[in-house]
């Protein structure tokens, strides 16, 4: 199960990177096959978080601190730089 999810993952994050940012993906080829996988799956995971967090609102925030203030702490600081 384990060999399954990380070829999935990885699967993912090469699809994510080719269909993202085609010169990157062009460019990740010049380096040798035991670079690739890292770097495939580093920015795989990286553009994720990054569309989370551009498509977090701060109506939705709101929703999500719970009182807490953490994320409209951080909106702020973002707003703010």
């Amino acid at each position: 199960m384990n060999e399954l999810f990380d070829l999935i993952s990885f699967q993912s994050s090469r699809l994510t990177t080719m269909s993202y940012s085609t010169s990157f993906s062009m460019g990740i080829r010049l380096f040798s096959k035991r670079y690739r996988y890292p770097i495939y799956v580093i920015y795989g995971f990286v553009r994720f978080a990054g569309e989370i967090v551009d498509s977090l609102q701060e109506s939705d925030a709101r929703n999500y601190s719970n009182g807490s203030g953490k994320i409209r702490g951080w909106l702020s600081w973002k707003e703010s730089g």
